[in-house]
């Protein structure tokens, strides 16, 4: 699913819940997910569309 700037729309924290989630550059080159209520970090990608990728995989719940 996408946002009307294009970019994919991330899901809610898996661990509270929140929709407060952004995708950020954590260090030159690598980015990734951060929940701001919990500060739950997803996995590190060098694309943001890669961080963001891993950020919405889940497992059947």
């Amino acid at each position: 699913m996408s946002n009307p700037e294009g970019e994919t729309t991330l899901l809610p924290c898996p661990f509270c819940g929140s929709t407060h989630v952004r995708a950020i550059e954590i260090d030159i080159a690598m980015w990734a997910v951060v929940c701001n209520p919990c500060q739950t970090i997803g996995p590190a990608a060098s694309e943001k569309a890669d961080a963001t990728a891993l950020w919405n995989r889940r497992a059947p719940g």
